[in-house]
């Protein structure tokens, strides 16, 4: 290659351009494109990144829930609410039908009331017997049995030995009558005869055989009739009916069998029962004859005084179960419990049976601040803390519009929870919301309310704008 060497005099161009100064607007572009990368190289180490975490959040009140729970077990009587409307304290939600308690308080003050009377009548007993002298009115329905009471008292102070005697007359009779309706029974259930003849049972014995032998021969016609239908082919329903008369019969037979035994039975009972008041009666007697007027006086006296205590001892108890059956009567009748707005858990109808336990309804705080209960997935906890800054957003209230709502990490749930569905485990966290209200850009108010979802951005930690540039690019590590 051969190089020409030329005199720059004669290089006119050239020499005009290497000498000519720059275009002024070209240095003005120049300066201020060097300006812009010096003031984005200031913002970006001056300025923060804030590095966030998405969950997603419900809106629930800050204060306490009280839940409607139906306290009895009984249909609906009366409805006095609507879903969402604000109630006081001890309004009256609605109320259950208590007839059937109603009867037992009736029955029980009824109890109550005679009770009273009674324990009245002993004390004006005891008087009586203290002071020798009948208080008591033998025209007063109320007070005639204890009247009778005081006369007998009377009577067994100066009670002869030949009442001893009828009583014991009286007792032999009945232990006489007892032998021979046991005979009759054991005869009759085991079929054979043990009792004697021109007795006070051997008619009843003779009948009860005539009776049984007339059913026992109806049984048997029937049974006859039942296998010649049978053996002649005769129709299904014909037959049935045949077979039911033949049922209908032999349960017939066996009823009579057992309500003469239950008669029998009941016989005994009464005239053991009457044994026994004779045997009380003989008992007093000998107290009577053993002990002077005097410590027989003294004997009733402490009887009136156990049975007062026994009355005031059951009319306690009674009234105890009065007191219960009030609660009960008051657990028809359901209130809220606080101010609030009610929130209706199931749909209720006049007529409807409400179990005991069931949560019928929630009453949400009115004007209550809100908190956030977040939903945090497993791979986003490890930078969550208590502390944190929020930003929420809501898809009803759009943030391009609405903007942000602020707020912070109160707890941290202590231990994972999974969605039985999906399987996805999560933990779950408490916030708190600085405001119950957003404003649009163009000034409009609108509130928050219970249960709406939200976005939150949890604010994790604070990068320079420059870092963050550099690592988006690859060029830090």
């Amino acid at each position: 290659m051969k190089f020409v060497v030329q005199n720059i005099n004669d290089i006119t161009d050239s020499r005009e351009l290497l000498e000519s100064k720059p275009h002024r607007f070209t240095s003005i572009f120049v300066y201020l494109v060097l300006s812009l990368i010096c003031a984005a190289l200031i913002w970006c180490w001056f300025s923060e990144k804030e590095i966030v975490v998405k969950t997603n959040g419900i809106i629930r009140p800050s204060g306490e829930i009280n839940k409607v729970a139906n306290m009895a077990s009984s249909k609906i009587d009366s409805i006095k609410f609507k879903n969402g409307q604000t109630v006081k304290k001890d309004d009256i939600l609605y109320t259950l039908d208590h007839s059937e308690i109603d009867l037992q308080k009736k029955s029980i003050e009824t109890k109550i009331e005679n009770l009273n009377q009674d324990i009245e009548n002993l004390k004006k007993l005891k008087t009586s017997i203290s002071d020798g002298k009948n208080y008591f009115d033998k025209d007063n329905d109320k007070e005639k049995d204890y009247y009778n009471k005081y006369l007998n008292y009377e009577k067994g102070n100066s009670i002869s030995l030949s009442d001893s005697n009828t009583i014991l007359s009286s007792k032999n009779d009945i232990n006489s009558k007892i032998s021979l309706y046991t005979l009759l029974k054991k005869s009759i259930n085991e079929g054979k005869n043990y009792v004697e003849a021109d007795t006070l049972v051997s008619d009843q014995y003779k009948n009860y055989n005539l009776s049984e032998k007339q059913l026992e021969d109806k049984i048997s016609e029937l049974q006859k009739s039942y296998d010649s239908l049978k053996a002649k082919n005769t129709d299904n329903d014909t037959l049935n009916q045949a077979e039911n008369l033949l049922k209908t019969s032999k349960n017939d037979l066996e009823k009579f069998k057992s309500d003469y035994n239950l008669k029998i039975s009941q016989t005994i009972e009464e005239l053991k029962t009457k044994n026994n008041d004779l045997d009380s009666n003989l008992n007093k007697i000998n107290d009577s004859n053993n002990l002077a007027k005097d410590k027989n006086k003294t004997t009733i006296l402490v009887q009136v005084d156990d049975a007062l205590k026994a009355s005031n001892e059951k009319l306690k108890d009674i009234q105890d179960n009065l007191k219960v059956i009030d609660t009960n009567i008051d657990k028809c009748t359901v209130k809220a419990p606080s101010d609030g707005v009610l929130d209706t858990l199931a749909d209720l109808n006049i007529g409807d049976i409400v179990q005991a336990g069931a949560v019928v309804a929630n009453i949400l705080p009115d004007k209550a601040k809100y908190k956030v209960d977040l939903y945090i997935a497993d791979r986003d906890i490890a930078n969550i803390k208590s502390g944190q800054a929020i930003k929420y957003s809501f898809p009803s209230l759009p943030y391009k519009e609405y903007g942000f709502l602020n707020g912070k990490i109160e707890k941290i749930s202590a231990d994972s929870k999974v969605n039985k569905s999906s399987g996805i485990s999560f933990y779950t966290a408490e916030a708190y919301i600085d405001s119950n209200k957003v404003y649009s850009h163009k000034g409009e108010e609108s509130e928050i309310k219970n249960g709406m979802t939200c976005e939150a951005q949890i604010i994790t930690r604070k990068e320079k704008m420059l870092y963050y540039l550099l690592e988006k690019l690859n060029l830090k590590d």
